[in-house]
């Protein structure tokens, strides 16, 4: 494969994320530090790419290695010429330092699971007939822009990763994608939900998530079919390209049911002080207050509306509110409030639907993986360490149905997916490659427990709702 020079991609790469966020940055927990400049990108030392030991488990030695480990004593066989490759190398910048550490920590341990009951379980992936093991290649992205694109193509052109699955977060993802474009290399998008990812014309980021835009569906639906029935909400989001898009699908979604915005304003990705903001919102006397927000402007959030009395039927503060560590943060000003969620290790699975054509990988519910998750690496996955596996299973779908590792077989055949695993629903839009077939579920914070509300069908518990009352 040629060596990529990407000095001037990655100032392209910056003036596209500039250009399709208004300036702002990108980000799907949290902000993201200002990146290196392009000269620097040129010149900096690579990455740290030894993985910390708690990272990988240590039965997945074998199957895992850092860059810079590939043998070449032959040519490896790429699988385009209708013979099965020797492995197949899957890619991942993982960020394992930095403010997205411990989401990018899922991210590979999440991806290591799938390694391991691929090659342990199946004993391969079905190429053409033949089972090929899968060997995962990762290094630390420390969170940042520059290393996360510099890594990137290490681990392509150095490791000859066969595919990649993107750094978490969107800013990240979406900064990869021209160099996906590039390598032409089919790139799982994981970690990423952002909707300006697939309005650029990209044909190699496949979209996992539900999309921003629809993060707050099942909450808006079930308020307005809900005794007693909201009739206003109120809107403040985050201004960053992420909770943008979620606020302005919420706001689109609000109308369309029926719900009178009756305020609707952003607050800056820096604020320390939301107090103002709300205190505005509070005032227009909402049935519904949504803040779009991460993890901790969204905690700030919840923590100054119950120090300022707010008091309104549900308030939810976007995907923050749906990470395990929530009611740690708040303790009792988490008590009734909502939040958006990918997947949850406690929501139902019919047994029936394990002996259904569509159904893809091991037969187990949400539950029996995240009791296998933490029994491997010490702690519970949340929706990353799910969906992670679950982009795995439909990679190795379409790598089945195609019979090859060629890219744009692969490619065909992820769009011709149609599929369900553990972590949910898998199709994407042929045209975009964004995801269409993942349904969202809506979480409420009770006693200390993260209870599924919403959709019915989903539902662990009954919301308390109205939730001052």
């Amino acid at each position: 494969m040629t060596k990529v020079r990407y000095t001037s991609l990655l100032a392209a790469v910056l003036m596209l994320i500039l250009a399709a966020c208004g300036g702002a940055e990108p980000g799907d927990d949290q902000e993201i530090p200002d990146a290196p400049t392009t000269e620097a990108a040129a010149t900096e030392e690579p990455a740290d790419t030894d993985a910390p030991a708690t990272t990988a488990p240590e039965d997945t030695e074998a199957a895992t290695s850092a860059p810079g480990s590939t043998t070449a004593e032959s040519e490896p066989d790429d699988g385009a010429g209708g013979e099965a490759p020797d492995e197949i190398v899957i890619g991942i910048p993982a960020s394992l330092t930095g403010q997205y550490e411990a989401l990018g920590r899922q991210g590979l341990d999440g991806l290591n699971m799938f390694a391991n009951w691929v090659n342990e379980e199946k004993g391969g992936i079905d190429v053409g007939g033949t089972l090929v093991p899968v060997r995962v290649v990762f290094g630390d992205d420390r969170s940042d822009l520059d290393t996360s694109l510099r890594l990137y193509e290490q681990l392509v052109q150095e490791d000859e990763a066969d595919f990649m699955f993107a750094s978490y977060s969107s800013s990240l993802t979406l900064a990869q994608a021209p160099l996906a474009e590039q390598l032409d290399m089919v790139t799982m998008a994981w970690g990423a939900s952002s909707d300006d990812i697939w309005n650029e014309g990209f044909t190699r980021t496949v979209g996992v998530y539900t999309p921003a835009s629809q993060y707050d569906h099942t909450l808006l639906e079930f308020v307005t079919s809900t005794e007693p029935i909201a009739e206003t909400i109120a809107i403040v989001h985050k201004d960053d390209p992420f909770t943008v898009a979620e606020a302005e699908g919420a706001r689109a979604k609000a109308e369309e049911l029926g719900l009178e915005v009756v305020f609707y304003d952003a607050y800056p990705a820096q604020a320390a002080d939301l107090s103002p903001i709300l205190t505005q919102a509070a005032g227009s006397e909402p049935d519904v207050m949504l803040v779009v927000a991460h993890f901790q402007d969204g905690a700030l959030a919840a923590r100054q509306m119950t120090e300022l009395g707010i008091d309104v039927a549900a308030s939810s503060f976007g995907s923050g509110a749906a990470t395990t560590d929530w009611w740690d943060e708040l303790g009792e000003a988490a008590q009734g409030t909502f939040g958006p969620t990918q997947w949850e290790p406690n929501q139902s699975v019919d047994p029936a639907a394990f002996e259904e054509p569509n159904w893809v990988g091991p037969q187990i519910t949400p539950s029996e993986y995240a009791t296998m998750y933490e029994e491997e690496f010490g702690y519970d996955p949340d929706y990353r360490g799910g969906l992670v596996f679950h982009s795995g299973l439909a990679l190795m779908a379409a790598i089945e149905e195609a019979g090859t590792i060629e890219t744009e077989a692969v490619t065909e055949a992820i769009k011709g997916l149609d599929i369900q695993t553990l972590g949910g629903g898998f199709r994407v839009d042929p045209e975009t490659l964004i995801q269409v077939g993942h349904d969202m579920l809506t979480v409420q914070w009770q006693d200390g427990e993260k209870v599924i509300v919403t959709p019915a069908e989903a539902a662990t518990g009954e919301a308390i709702y109205p939730a001052n009352e």
